[in-house]
Parts: structure tokens; sequence; C-alpha cells
């Protein structure tokens, strides 16, 4: 009996103590929901009281808008009533004056006088239009006038200048062809002398020179009849272009007005250049190419120091290589450069990673003890 009142009491207790879980699960919603509403509250209140600050602040800047146009209105009143008064003011005046005139008017017509409307500055602005119309005329008559007595002068000058030009052209092709003729005989005077010294130098030094028949003595007679045939050609063009000048600079072919001017293209592989100057009386000096005064310098300082007792063959030879250099490809270049070092980079060694830096090493861990719900204090007590 009384295991079975212990057994019942056991299940009263059990049956209260969940009901009293349960009360307290509702306890718990209930203030849980009683915090958020309060957590809802805050946040209303809080949006209430920043739209009652953008309200005020709108209000604010709306007034002050509105004063402002107000006062902007008022000026604007101010002035309009100002602007206003003055338009009745003139029109005051206005009246008057015409009144005054209308009484003059019946006074005149009264005496027997008539009312001449007459303006004295309409007649002397259509006096002053007349005379900048006639002025006008004039100075064109006077610009055409002058503008042909200044093409006719410049036209003469032109052909005075063109003849002159024509005339230092035959000139200087004429001193240029002299100049040719004088390089090309030095130049087999240099031959000449080179053979003879080269004959010499081979009797007395047998072993230290070279052979006459050198590619480097070759290549210079082969340019040097390159030469020959260039400054032949030049000079075939120079006359070309003198007789083309000479046909178009003579007088009475050209009978426009237009002004005349020379040929200005020069021919090719020729280096003459010729330049028509103003001043007639200006000093000249014979224009020949650049090339031909390098060489006829080198063609001098060859035969000055080209002598068997004082300078040896291997520096002419030297020389002749650099003149050969200078003159048979002058066109031509060449690029020169170092060439690039590349530096290989070593391999850079890795460093050894630890164990805990590979991901090896992992700590022990202690294993959390998992409580079982379902199973009470008491159960487990009574069941002990």
């Amino acid at each position: 009996s009384l295991r079975q009142e212990k057994l019942d009491l056991t299940s009263q207790v059990r049956k209260c103590e969940a009901t009293i879980i349960h009360l307290q699960h509702l306890l718990h919603q209930s203030s849980e929901e009683v915090r958020q509403k309060q957590v809802n509250i805050d946040q209303l209140q809080y949006q209430l009281t920043i739209e009652h600050r953008r309200a005020d602040e709108e209000m604010n800047a709306l007034k002050k808008r509105n004063s402002d146009l107000s006062l902007q209105v008022t000026q604007a009143r101010q002035e309009a009533d100002e602007f206003y008064k003055t338009g009745l003011e003139r029109n005051i005046d206005a009246v008057a004056l015409g009144n005054q005139l209308s009484a003059l008017k019946l006074d005149l017509a009264s005496q027997g006088k008539m009312v001449n409307s007459y303006n004295p500055q309409t007649h002397f602005i259509r006096e002053l239009q007349d005379e900048n119309h006639r002025l006008r005329k004039q100075l064109g008559n006077d610009m055409s006038g002058k503008k042909e007595v200044a093409s006719l002068q410049s036209y003469e000058t032109l052909q005075t200048k063109l003849r002159e030009a024509a005339q230092r052209i035959s000139e200087l092709t004429k001193e240029r062809e002299q100049l040719i003729k004088m390089g090309n005989k030095l130049r087999a005077e240099l031959l000449k002398y080179k053979g003879n010294t080269n004959s010499a130098s081979d009797d007395t030094n047998q072993s230290s020179t070279i052979p006459p028949n050198s590619p480097s003595r070759s290549n210079l007679r082969g340019l040097e009849q390159l030469q020959y045939q260039l400054t032949s050609k030049e000079l075939q063009y120079a006359q070309r272009a003198l007789a083309r000048n000479t046909e178009q600079s003579t007088p009475g072919e050209n009978t426009s007005a237009q002004q005349p001017s020379l040929p200005n293209k020069p021919a090719e592989n020729s280096g003459l250049q010729v330049q028509a100057r103003d001043d007639v009386t200006s000093q000249w000096r014979p224009s020949f190419s650049s090339d031909d005064r390098s060489s006829l310098q080198e063609v001098w300082k060859l035969l000055d120091e080209d002598s068997p007792g004082f300078t040896p063959r291997e520096t002419r030879e030297v020389r002749g290589r650099q003149i050969l250099e200078r003159t048979s490809t002058p066109d031509s270049f060449t690029v020169k450069g170092q060439p690039s070092h590349v530096q290989v980079k070593p391999e850079a060694t890795k460093p050894a990673l630890s164990a805990k830096a590979a991901g090896k090493w992992k700590p022990a861990q202690a294993k959390a003890k998992i409580r079982n719900y379902n199973i009470r204090d008491e159960d487990v007590r009574e069941g002990l």
C-alpha cells in the first residue's frame, strides 16, 4: 500500500512538473513577445522623432524661401512703381512739349508763315554718304592704276633677273666643266704616281707590302671610274637644265602678266643648285656639290702627303680604303650594337615548412560530453 501511494505521488509530482515546465515555457514566450513589442515601440519612436526633425527642417527651409521670395516681390514692386512714375513724368513732359509745339504752329499759321519740317541732320548724313562713295571710287581707280604700273615694273625686273640668272648658270656650268676636267686629270696623274710608287716600293719591300692587284686597289680604280661617269652625267644634266632655263627665259615668249619663275626641280644624280637672288650686283661664288669638293680636297691631300720617303705604304692603303668607304656607298648605313648579355636568375630555394604551417600538425581536442535530455537525472539515480 505504501508502495502504491508512493507511485501515485510520484506520478502526480511528474504531472505537476510537466505543467510547471509548460507554464514556464508559456511565460518565457510571453516575456519574449513583450520584449519584442518594446523593441518595436522604441524603433517607432525613433523613426517618429526623425520624421519630426525632417518636417521641422523642411518647414524652416520653406519659411526662409518664402521670406526671400516676399523680399524679392517687394523689391520688384518698388522698381515697378518707380518705373511707372518715371513713365508718367515722361508722358506729362511729352504732352507739354506737344502742346507747346502745337501752340507754336498755330502762332506761325496765324502770322502767315509756312511750317517747314526741314531736318538739317538728314541733309548732312546724305552729304557724308555721297562723299564716302566718291572717295571709295577714287581709291579703287588709284589702286588699279598703281597695280598695273607695279605689275609692269615687276615683269621687267623679273625679265632682267632671269637673263642675269641664265648668264650666271652658263658661267657656273663652264666653271664646273673645267673643274671636272681638272679633277679627272689630277686623278689620272694620281693613278700614274701611285703605279710608280707601288712598283718602287715592291722592289724595295717585297715582303711587307700589299700587291697592286689587291681587291682594295681594284675597288679604288672602279670607284674612280664610277666617279668620272657620274661627273660626266652631272655635266649632261646641267647642260640640259641650262638649255631649258634659256628657252624659258627668252624675251617675248611669255606675253601674259603672270610672274615667271625658274624651274626649281633638280635633275637626278646632279648636285647643281642655282638660286636667283634679288640683288643684281651682289657677289657670287661658284656652287658645286659637296661630294666633288670633298673628293678634290682628298686628292690634294694624297698628292701632298703621298711621298715614298716620308709616308709608309700601309698608311696610303688605309687612306685609300677610307676614301673608298666614304664615296662608294653614301646612301647606305649600318647599325652597330653590343650583344645583350642575359643574366639567368638562380632558382630560389624554397624554405622547408613546419608541420604546423604544412597542415600536418593537429592539436589533440578534448571530446565534449553529450548529454541525453530524454533521460532525467532522477531516472538515472533511480536506476542506480
